[in-house]
């Protein structure tokens, strides 16, 4: 699953790469600088002083540009964790991601629009409880509306392989 990969890489070193040239222009600018002092030449001491300015024009855009493809490999890594985690619990709440996640619950549901505009993962909202469940698990999935063992009341959906457990008498549903 290659996301960003080349895309966040090519940002992080061509930003690296344009600070480091601009700062050989700000050590060619200060050496022009001390130079032209203990030489007592003003033109060598301007020509320091614009370079070193000229550096920035390097600096800044470079640093914008590595930073950017820091926050492209921070967004993939949280890309791949959420379509794991989602593919895991089958169905979650977008509060329980944003917990997981450590973030709002808007920044939550639009990680969790981006995994779907991406294909990393297929399904739906479910409105009534908030929470999102993957396609597959639709036909994994059954109702539980009473319990077997006191009859208590339920509305409990317990997926193929798992258990759900009768809040009333305890007793295990499956």
């Amino acid at each position: 699953m290659k996301l960003f990969f080349i895309k966040d890489t090519l940002k992080k070193v061509s930003g690296i790469i344009i600070i480091i040239t601009g700062v050989l222009f700000l050590f060619v600018g200060l050496f022009a600088v001390v130079s032209g002092y203990q030489k007592g030449n003003k033109e060598d001491i301007n020509i320091g002083y614009l370079m070193s300015g000229f550096s920035l024009v390097f600096i800044i855009p470079g640093a914008r540009i590595y930073i950017s493809g820091v926050k492209l490999s921070r967004l993939e890594e949280n890309l791949k964790q959420l379509a794991t985690l989602i593919k895991t619990y089958r169905r979650i709440s977008l509060t329980e991601v944003a917990k997981k996640f450590s973030m709002p619950e808007a920044e939550a549901e639009q990680l969790l629009n981006r995994a779907i505009e991406l294909d990393l993962i297929k399904g739906n909202m479910d409105r009534t409880t908030g929470e999102f469940f993957v396609s597959e698990s639709l036909g994994e999935m059954k109702k539980v509306s009473f319990c077997p063992n006191c009859g208590t009341s339920l509305s409990q959906v317990i997926y193929h392989g798992e258990t759900g457990k009768c809040p009333s008498c305890g007793s295990l549903l499956n």
